[in-house]
């Protein structure tokens, strides 16, 4: 069977719409999470490092930026122990469960204190 368009063969075509699912999938199993870290008045921490380390190991991190958010993308659905830090504050650390979440985490906010 010929098929419109770059296809030749229905076989291509199936091979093809795998693959774009496939790649949607992926996609949409990653959670972004949305962190703002103020001080205990409320000002923002601007520099202050979020990192997250799931099961494995494996780490993703990312820096606040001047108005003290960041987003922290290529989370996977799991269990991961959260920290964040900046100078001249406490650390704070916490455990949360991704697999428990259907959507992305916004507002994620954090009181680092001196």
């Amino acid at each position: 069977m010929k098929l419109p368009g770059p296809f030749d063969s229905y076989y291509s075509f199936c091979l093809w719409g795998a693959l774009v699912f496939g790649a949607i999938v992926v996609v949409a199993m990653f959670l972004p999470i949305e962190f703002q870290v103020v001080d205990e008045a409320g000002n923002p921490v601007s520099g202050a490092l979020v990192v997250l380390t799931d099961s494995n190991g494996k780490r993703v991190s990312s820096t606040l930026t001047q108005n003290g958010r960041t987003h922290v993308f290529g989370v996977w659905p799991g269990r991961y122990d959260i920290g964040v830090s900046a100078d001249g504050y406490r650390r704070f650390d916490w455990t949360v469960d991704t697999s428990r979440i259907d959507h992305h985490l916004t507002g994620v906010k954090v009181t680092l204190q001196h």
